[in-house]
């Protein structure tokens, strides 16, 4: 009869590991959950910044690009003046 506690005892105690064990479980997969949540939340705004990076670099081309334009028309218009001058002291 001892012998039959015994082995009712060290079942339950099994048992008893196996609920904790499940609960460690459910609490870890839960953190992982969050984690993924988490790590799909940072991906999105990675994704988000590298577009307006992409953004910033187009303006930016923009800029230097009117920028030339604008130095090709200061130059233009510098060797106009010089020709005017030529025709003036011409004149």
């Amino acid at each position: 009869m001892i012998e039959s506690f015994k082995t009712i005892l060290s079942v339950q105690d099994l048992d008893i590991k196996m609920i904790r064990l499940i609960r460690v479980k459910k609490e870890r997969q839960k953190e992982l959950e969050k984690l993924q949540a988490l790590k799909s939340d940072i991906q999105q705004k990675v994704v988000q910044k590298e577009g307006a990076i992409m953004e910033l670099k187009k303006e930016n081309r923009m800029g230097e690009m009117q920028i030339k334009e604008i130095q090709e028309k200061v130059a233009k218009l510098e060797s106009q003046q010089i020709a005017v001058k030529k025709m003036d002291e011409f004149n």
